[in-house]
């Protein structure tokens, strides 16, 4: 390779540092002596995200702002990837798409767009971005949004362009992490799983994926998530192992079924069950909710899984799952794959158990 991994995230960090310190002599924040919950009215979540586990896992956040300012409105700012993931009535109360392709392909269209975001008036623009990491699209919004009060983590370049920033923690559980933004408004909401309700009407995208799997209703349907980003891919080996000794029980417990998205590239054997999804998220999420239990790697649809409360199990590498684990050891189990010497053995016991406690 021309460049590494490393020196293109050397050269990205550069950018963002340069572009960040010329916005923020145009962009700096209004000084606020004190921040009352209470007068909000109006309050902006900015996530503009193409990573759907993201986007999950920040629900507690929005749920923590809905139940604790019950007189605000919530308006989420998100990607148009996985724009329809949350829906107007749920912990929000509008969402607001940021159309990134039709800025690429014309950004005078970004003018007109800022401008009607800025008419809102907003009290608040929470900028909900990893602790650690800028995200600069996400700053430069929750920025030209006009609020009055612009909140988010403290990281090297984001303090200028915010007024009511919250100290980047030390790593810990993610969810853990993002309700630190609630802290400023006077709101401790404990630590919570995301919570997803199938939205109604969804029922049949669960018949069609058992038809073209040629299951019957009654089989008991156990999935295993072959996708992962980068270094959190499992070998398909390893999941195709998975698949035949579940499948090989005499007698069988669950039929299982490898599940991948619209991109993934690996062919599967012949005679597996094997199911591509192509439509929109909820398509995955009607799916999802027929299974008796889902395995995966550090991945979005394990994060969604557990929001739609499906038993699951999730596979890290080193120690990943201190920070984006669900471990319960009763519906969800975690295992770092680098420091489980038999695997399998690990994720049956996990089976096991999970069966016992969903009976």
């Amino acid at each position: 390779m021309l460049f590494s991994k490393s020196l293109f995230k050397s050269i990205e960090q550069f950018g963002k540092k340069g572009f960040l310190s010329i916005a923020r002599w145009g962009l700096r924040p209004p000084n606020v002596d004190g921040l009352q919950p209470d007068e909000c009215r109006e309050i902006l979540v900015v996530r503009q995200d193409s990573r759907l586990g993201n986007l999950v896992l920040i629900e507690p956040l929005l749920r923590g702002l809905k139940e604790n300012l019950p007189k605000a409105r919530i308006t989420l700012l998100i990607g148009e990837v996985f724009s329809e993931l949350y829906r107007p009535g749920s912990v929000v109360d509008e969402v607001i798409v940021f159309p990134q392709t039709k800025m690429a392909r014309n950004p005078l269209r970004l003018l007109p767009w800022i401008r009607k975001l800025r008419q809102r008036r907003w009290d608040i623009a929470i900028d909900s971005a990893h602790p650690r990491s800028i995200s600069t699209t996400n700053l430069l919004i929750a920025s030209v949004s006009g609020a009055r009060v612009r909140l988010g983590f403290a990281r090297e370049g984001s303090e200028r362009l915010l007024n009511k920033t919250v100290p980047a923690p030390e790593p810990r559980s993610y969810i853990e992490e993002q309700l630190l933004l609630l802290q400023p408004l006077g709101i401790e909401s404990p630590v919570s799983s995301p919570c997803f309700s199938l939205p109604p009407g969804h029922e049949f995208l669960a018949s069609e994926f058992r038809q073209a799997l040629q299951v019957r209703a009654e089989e008991k349907l156990c999935g295993f998530w072959v996708g992962g980003r980068y270094d959190k891919r499992l070998a398909m080996k390893d999941f195709l192992n998975f698949y035949r000794e579940f499948d090989k029980e005499k007698p069988r417990r669950f039929s299982p079924v490898l599940l991948s998205g619209p991109d993934e590239k690996q062919v599967t054997e012949p005679g597996i069950r094997h199911y591509r999804f192509t439509g929109p998220i909820w398509e995955l999420g009607a799916c999802l909710k027929t299974l008796c239990w889902f395995l995966s790697m550090d991945s979005g649809p394990r994060h969604f899984a557990v929001a739609l409360d499906v038993p699951s199990i999730g596979l890290f590498r080193g120690g990943a799952q201190m920070e984006y684990g669900h471990a319960d050891r009763r519906k969800h189990f975690d295992f770092s794959i680098d420091h489980e010497p038999n695997l399998f053995s690990s994720v049956l016991s996990a089976v096991n158990k999970i069966s016992e406690n969903c009976k």
